[in-house]
Parts: structure tokens; C-alpha cells; sequence
């Protein structure tokens, strides 16, 4: 049936695209909470978010052009489920 077919894509693109977006997001913020404790343990100040900054807007900036992409994709017709 069509419409298993398409919530079947639907799924496999969740559990795949999705995941690995939000998993390789979550490790590059994660480098950049690493970066800040360890500044923080190794000068014993109070965590500082400029450590951290650069990593967590590069993940924001990438899940914001994932997000643009798949919006305009599927508004053009190019993705549908």
C-alpha cells in the first residue's frame, strides 16, 4: 500500500538522517563543553562559555542548515514522504 511505503521512508529517514544530525550535532557541542571544563579544571576558575561557544554554534549552525535544507527541499517538491 502507498501509504505504508511513504511511513515506511519516513521512519528510515528519521532513525537514520535524523539521528546521525542530532548525534554528530551533540558531539561537536559536546567538544565544546570539554574544551570549557577542561580551561576550567586545569586554571581552577569558574567555567567560562567562550570555551565552549565556538563548537556549540557550529553544531546550531549546522542543525540550522539541516533544518533549511529539508524545509526548502520539501517545499520544492525534492523530498516527500
Amino acid at each position: 500500500e502507498l501509504s505504508q511505503a511513504i511511513s515506511t521512508k519516513l521512519v528510515v529517514w528519521r532513525w537514520t538522517v535524523c539521528t546521525g544530525l542530532h548525534a554528530t550535532c551533540s558531539f561537536f557541542a559536546g567538544l565544546g563543553l570539554v574544551r570549557m571544563w577542561s580551561h576550567t579544571i586545569a586554571y581552577r576558575t569558574r567555567p567560562q562559555v567562550a570555551y565552549a561557544a565556538p563548537m556549540i554554534i557550529a553544531a546550531m549552525i549546522g542543525h540550522g542548515l539541516y533544518n533549511s535544507f529539508v524545509t526548502i527541499a520539501e517545499l520544492g517538491g525534492w523530498l516527500q514522504f
